[in-house]
């Protein structure tokens, strides 16, 4: 299970590059790992007639999927064959991140989480790096929009996502997180990342270091994509961070 978690994240650096015209439509590698992974998880516990794990939001999610199944059973029974197969998709893609958020807990509750968060990083940082590769050399992805079916969104940081907006709000999540891991990895903290801070001995002191220039890589991706939606989801989440950590800083 474990190396089909891993598959699933790994699956977030080559974004809509893994995408599959199929039938008029497109699929996404992850399409296709995440409903596999979702079973088996799912499979595995009843099998083994195991508990599943405790969750606060799991209950209100599944309610959620329950009202958009049953408006996709009331509002698709005049769609044509293949707008009903591509709206249901929807809801079996939700379904599946769910089940991977929720499984999540269950896979890494007893590892070693702060390699955990380090693979983690590792992949963020990767999705960074090509996307200054993309702002950088191919800023105008018309041509290949035309032919995919994406906006060009010209003079934008896009990455392997090929949309600002969406990788904005992946970089607006994962800077409250690598803010967090990084007061975690440090007992004193201050305000300038290589001054005087005391490394934690849980962890390797380069974690720290290559953290803080995957913050500032984030930071300066998310400015590039233009993206009003991810500053305003970024800035939310870092002023509800701040204000119960360190709310001097705001």
């Amino acid at each position: 299970m474990k190396k089909i978690f891993w598959l699933c994240l790994l699956l977030l650096i080559p974004g809509m590059l893994a995408r599959i015209s199929f039938g008029g439509m497109g699929i996404m590698a992850s399409d296709i790992i995440l409903p596999i992974f979702a079973a088996i998880w799912i499979g595995e516990k009843i099998i083994k007639n195991q508990k599943f794990p405790r969750n606060n939001w799991i209950e209100l999610g599944f309610l959620f999927l329950f009202w958009a199944l049953i408006s996709w059973l009331i509002g698709a029974w005049d769609l044509g064959l293949k707008e009903k197969v591509m709206s249901l998709s929807y809801v079996i893609r939700l379904f599946s991140l769910f089940i991977f958020g929720w499984a999540t807990m269950d896979i890494l509750r007893e590892e070693n989480s702060d390699k955990n968060f380090a693979g983690f990083f590792l992949i963020s940082g990767i999705i960074v790096f090509l996307g200054f590769l993309q702002f950088f050399i191919i800023p105008d992805i018309g041509k290949y929009s035309t032919e995919g079916g994406w906006d060009p969104h010209t003079g934008r940081l896009l990455g392997t996502w090929l949309d600002p907006n969406y990788l904005a709000g992946f970089l607006g999540f994962l800077l409250p997180i690598s803010i967090a891991k990084w007061y975690d990895w440090g007992k004193q903290i201050p305000l300038t990342p290589f001054l005087k801070g005391e490394l934690s001995e849980k962890i390797p002191r380069n974690y720290r270091n290559w953290l803080v220039v995957l913050i500032l890589g984030a930071i300066a991706a998310l400015f590039l994509t233009f993206s009003r939606s991810g500053y305003l989801a970024a800035g939310f989440g870092l002023l509800i961070f701040f204000f119960f950590k360190d709310w001097k800083i705001i």
